[in-house]
């Protein structure tokens, strides 16, 4: 398919593991902590929610039989270097004091 689009960016998420959940109740949590793990349905469905994507109460319905809970790696390239992200954000090995000054002037002045 060819648009013309050239993408600047790009961010990729792999699938690491995969953990069936055998018994689920509808009405109650399944204890998936929001942005360490993905929700899949049964392949038939196609539906998966990946780790950032789960923000909202409700995903299922009561005719849902199968969930899996998935981890995933993240990965984002600006075209010049690959860096990995944990729960969408990227990480530093060092943080001066400088950068911290400058994001949250900038994170204000968004």
């Amino acid at each position: 398919m060819k648009t013309g689009y050239q993408p600047k960016w790009i961010k990729v998420d792999f699938v690491q593991k995969v953990i069936p959940i055998d018994s689920f109740n509808i009405d109650q949590s399944i204890g998936v902590r929001k942005g360490l793990y993905g929700l899949a349905f049964d392949r038939q469905s196609r539906i998966a929610f990946l780790p950032d994507d789960l923000t909202a109460n409700t995903i299922m319905d009561r005719d849902q039989k199968i969930l899996l809970r998935f981890t995933t790696t993240s990965l984002f390239s600006d075209g010049n270097e690959i860096i990995g992200l944990y729960r969408g954000h990227r990480l530093f090995d060092q943080i001066s004091r400088e950068d911290l000054l400058s994001a949250a002037t900038l994170g204000g002045q968004y």
